[in-house]
């Protein structure tokens, strides 16, 4: 998301995609919040167990914006087998 190698972007629209599947299930703004908040920290967690982390830096293991970051990605076709 914008080369900043923060939380991966599918990660991102993972958690808008499970906030819109179920909004309207709970009523209640609070419960909806509350119910959401942990649909979202368990995806998260089940994320990380099974990839170590959520943070884009760290699933490619390089650095987007410098020279050899750019090599890295392009050499091994990060781009194309995960960020795809």
């Amino acid at each position: 998301m914008g080369c900043l190698q923060k939380t991966w972007g599918a990660v991102t629209s993972s958690f808008k995609v499970l906030k819109i599947y179920n909004g309207k299930k709970y009523s209640a703004n609070k419960v909806r919040k509350d119910k959401i908040y942990s649909i979202i920290q368990e995806f998260s967690t089940k994320f990380k167990s099974i990839h170590g982390t959520i943070d884009c830096k760290s699933l490619l293991n390089a650095i987007k914006k410098t020279e050899e970051g750019h090599k890295k990605m392009k050499d091994n076709r990060l781009s194309e087998l995960i960020c795809e």
